[in-house]
């Protein structure tokens, strides 16, 4: 079976400030029964615990597979890139909007990004304009950046969710989607 999961990054947390909003945004998932606080059976790649859906996470929800061991809620801290297996196929300048399915080294402005070099601007080959690869936009599935993210787990949350939680972390959030 395969898993997915729908991530809300917070694009604009530092680093530093990173684990104050993960408090914040879980307290809130947690007051308003969205999430439980005892972790569940399963565990995320990077043995992160997963808390279980909350009574009201249907009100939020599209669809919850509850009844699943690996479903729930991952709260992420760390630099991390928020994306879909196995990776874009497409990306699309925001400048000239020129779509490329290759010729474009973005891989390597991505692990720039990861790495926190300085340096993580990709050029578009059709206006030259040097953008950082934050800006660019990944299609089929998009990508975020971010130093928080709360994952969902097999569990299709409404835009509405994000919304407020973005409203709760004081950021823009952008939601992207894992399969794996």
């Amino acid at each position: 079976m395969s898993d997915n999961i729908v991530w809300v990054a917070d694009v604009g947390a530092t680093l530093e400030e990173a684990p104050i909003l993960a408090e914040r945004g879980f307290a809130w998932l947690v007051r308003e029964s969205i999430a439980q606080t005892v972790p569940g059976q399963g565990y995320s790649s990077y043995g992160t615990a997963f808390y279980r859906p909350g009574a009201k996470a249907a009100a939020w929800s599209v669809q919850v597979c509850d009844d699943l061991r690996q479903c729930g809620v991952e709260v992420r801290v760390g630099r991390t890139v928020f994306y879909s297996c196995p990776g874009p196929i497409s990306v699309r300048c925001q400048h000239c909007g020129t779509s490329y399915d290759e010729g474009v080294p973005w891989g390597d402005a991505v692990g720039a990004w990861f790495a926190n070099e300085g340096d993580d601007t990709l050029i578009c080959p059709a206006c030259s304009r040097a953008e950082r690869i934050v800006d660019w936009t990944f299609l089929e599935s998009d990508w975020a950046f971010g130093n928080l993210g709360f994952g969902f787990h097999n569990w299709s949350i409404d835009d509405a969710l994000a919304d407020e939680l973005g409203k709760v972390l004081g950021h823009r959030v952008k939601i992207a989607y894992q399969h794996y």
